[in-house]
Formats: structure tokens, sequence, C-alpha cells
């Protein structure tokens, strides 16, 4: 009985600290335009919002002054999180002033999504449109000769297509590069 617990508990333990660096917001969006193009302008602009605020945010400021002038200011601000999973809450278009306004409720984890979040992952290359990719490794294996076997290329181009990326291969772009 002893041996089935213990497994338990140290699976509940580390199910509890990986959903502690999830924190809930609430979030809105807006974005001027026709409804249809704005409207997911909005929802990118919420969920922006939305790692701001559960992932918080880094400022960065750099100035510099010649002769009691200042030259410039710069002010960079980054925000380290990604969006686990959201739900439109509100949305709404105002065709007066042409403006889309979408309310999403978000779960927010500080951080880059690990490859094993296969679904954050799917859903970062959804929004960004199904991006085509192009994976290039130079392998090199301590104590063996330089063979092409791409052990490393073949495994990352496995994940990336299981994310929903499109992998193209650099002979192919070269031929069509041709053309």
């Amino acid at each position: 009985m002893r041996k089935t617990i213990r497994p338990l508990m140290a699976a509940a333990v580390l199910l509890a600290a990986a959903v502690v660096d999830a924190a809930r917001v609430t979030a809105l969006g807006r974005a001027k335009g026709a409804p249809e193009k704005s409207r997911e302008e909005a929802l990118a602009a919420a969920l922006r919002e939305a790692v701001r605020k559960g992932a918080g945010v880094d400022v960065l400021s750099e100035s510099q002054t010649k002769n009691f002038q200042t030259e410039f200011d710069r002010v960079l601000t980054s925000s380290f999180g990604y969006v686990g999973e959201y739900e439109i809450v509100e949305q709404d278009y105002d065709a007066a002033t042409g403006v889309y306004t979408v309310k999403v409720n978000a779960e927010v984890v500080k951080g880059r999504p690990k490859m094993d979040q296969v679904l954050a992952l799917r859903m970062l290359a959804q929004r960004m449109q199904s991006p085509r990719v192009e994976i290039v490794v130079k392998e090199k294996i301590s104590g063996q000769g330089s063979g092409d076997d791409a052990i490393a290329a073949n495994i990352i181009e496995e994940m990336a297509q299981r994310t929903g990326m499109q992998v193209v291969k650099r002979d192919a772009v070269a031929s069509r590069d041709d053309r």
C-alpha cells in the first residue's frame, strides 16, 4: 500500500508545482478596422495584455546626454510568458468608430513553453498563422567521423511537425527559388 501512495503523492506534488506558475488574468484588447481583421488584431492585443499582466513586464531604460542635452532616451519593455489557454468572455464591434473590442480570461504561464507542452505550442503556431520553418543542424558526435546522419535534426523536425509547424527542406526551397 505504501509503495502505491508514495508515487501518487510525488505526482501530486509535481502537478501542484506545475500549476503554481500559472496565473488566471482578464485582459482587454482593441483594434480598429474592418470587423474580420480587427477581431483577430483585438484578440492578439488581448492575449499580449494577458501575458503582460500574468507574467509581468521587464523594463530596460537607456539614456545618453552630451553637453547637458539629451541625445537619446530609449525605454524597452519585454514580457516572458505564454497563454496556456484562454476563453473569450466578451467581444463587440462598434460600427460608429470601427473599433473591435475583445475581453479574454486567460491562463498565463511565466517563461517559454516547454516541448512537452504541445497544446500551447500548437496554439502559438496557429496564432502565427502556421509558420514555415527550416531546421538546420550541424551535428558532430565526439569520437565519430563526420557522417550525414541527422539524428538531432530529425528529432527536432518531428517535434516541430507535432506542434503544427510546416517544416520545409532546404533543397525544396532552393529548387523553388531557381524557377
